[in-house]
């Protein structure tokens, strides 16, 4: 978002679209907000605000992310998720399902980091190295931010087979982590 606001804050229907008592933050300023919250196991529509309902964000019928919901209030696109456990969402740019280019992730202490086949039938290998040895974590995301596989290891040299065979076709998130920083890569399932 380009435009001037105080604060972002996140409105849905686990909190009763409530405008300004889900603040997010950015205390690594690195231009991705953040916040942790309990929302019930059942679908949950949500957006994006700034200073409360000041500007919301406009979303695109059809997306993959998106939901249309008609009421008495009228019809409005939103934000949709179904937590199935605990979730850790991709960051988004506004008014869009899709994470935003390189904003506040760091590549800076990676080498290389390759998946192949890219598109796959779901079978491939996940190869890189780390600038040193360290903690590290490789996250699958669906198109919705739901984790469909998470294995954290130790050490310099990344050698990974992964098998997700088992789910739907489509455009997955995988995101390398490490205390250092951040990577993100797309994966076409077919």
């Amino acid at each position: 978002y380009t435009g001037s606001y105080s604060e972002v804050h996140l409105n849905g229907t686990f909190n009763n679209w409530c405008g300004t008592c889900a603040p997010m933050t950015d205390a690594n300023n690195d231009s991705i907000y953040e916040l942790t919250v309990t929302v019930p196991t059942d679908t949950i529509e949500y957006k994006f605000t700034l200073d409360g309902w000041t500007t919301e964000e406009s979303l695109t019928d059809g997306d993959t992310c998106t939901k249309t919901t008609t009421d008495a209030g009228g019809t409005f696109v939103n934000r949709v998720l179904i937590p199935t456990g605990d979730t850790t969402l991709i960051p988004v740019c506004w008014e869009s399902c899709n994470m935003c280019g390189d904003i506040g992730i760091d590549e800076s202490f990676v080498r290389e980091f390759t998946i192949a086949p890219n598109p796959s039938d779901g079978a491939f290998e996940i190869t890189g190295s780390l600038m040193e040895s360290e903690d590290y974590t490789i996250t699958i995301l669906d198109a919705v931010g739901r984790v469909v596989y998470e294995n954290g290891k130790f050490g310099l040299e990344i050698k990974e087979r992964i098998d997700l065979r088992s789910l739907g076709n489509g455009l997955y998130h995988v995101l390398l982590k490490t205390d250092s920083g951040m990577v993100s890569e797309r994966i076409l399932l077919f």
